[in-house]
C-alpha cells in the first residue's frame, strides 16, 4: 500500500470502516467519511426581472428548470448584467461570473440582496430576497432597482 494511505477497517469510533490518505507529516488529506458532491444535471439559462422603485422589501421565488429527483443541492456560476445602464448606485457587481453553492449573499451600504438557489423534487429554482433602502442623488432623485438579467450554470446533485 502506498505511504500515508490507510484502510481502517475497525475505526476507534464504531462507525464504519472507511479509506484515509495522509501527507507525510501526518495531516488528513481526505478521507471518504467526507461527502463527496454528485452531479446530476447542469441547468444553463437566464431569468429577468422588472425594474422596480425604492425603497424596496420583497421575496420572490422562480423555477429555472428540472433535475434529477435526487439532486437536493445547487452549486454553480451567476453573472448579473442590467443592461448597459448606469450602474454606479446598483447593487449586486455586473458582469463578473460569481460562485454560489446554496446563497450568493451581497451588502452594500444598508442595502442586501439574497439569491438562494435550491433543488427539490425535481425542481431547481432560486428565491431572490431583496432589502434595499430608498436611493436618491445629491437633487433628491429616487432612483430604481433598474432592470436585468441573471445569467447561471447550476450543477444539481446530491452529497454522498
Amino acid at each position: 500500500m502506498p505511504e500515508g494511505v490507510r484502510i481502517v477497517l475497525d475505526p476507534d469510533d464504531g462507525g464504519e470502516p472507511y479509506i484515509a490518505f495522509y501527507k507525510p507529516d501526518g495531516n488528513l488529506l481526505f478521507s471518504s467519511r467526507d461527502k463527496l458532491f454528485r452531479v446530476t444535471d447542469v441547468l444553463r439559462g437566464s431569468y429577468a426581472w422588472p425594474s422596480r422603485l425604492t425603497p424596496l422589501t420583497a421575496t420572490q421565488t422562480v423555477t429555472l428548470g428540472s433535475c434529477h429527483e435526487s439532486a437536493d443541492a445547487v452549486q454553480g456560476w451567476i453573472k448579473i448584467n442590467y443592461g448597459g445602464v448606469d450602474v454606479v448606485q446598483q447593487y449586486v457587481p455586473e458582469d463578473a461570473w460569481m460562485y454560489v453553492s446554496g446563497s450568493y449573499v451581497t451588502t452594500w451600504a444598508g442595502r442586501m440582496a439574497v439569491y438562494t438557489f435550491k433543488a427539490a423534487d425535481g425542481v431547481v429554482f432560486v428565491e431572490e430576497q431583496l432589502g434595499i433602502q430608498q436611493v436618491t442623488n445629491e437633487v433628491g432623485q429616487t432612483f430604481p432597482y433598474v432592470a436585468g438579467t441573471m445569467q447561471y450554470e447550476l450543477w444539481c446533485g446530491t452529497f454522498v
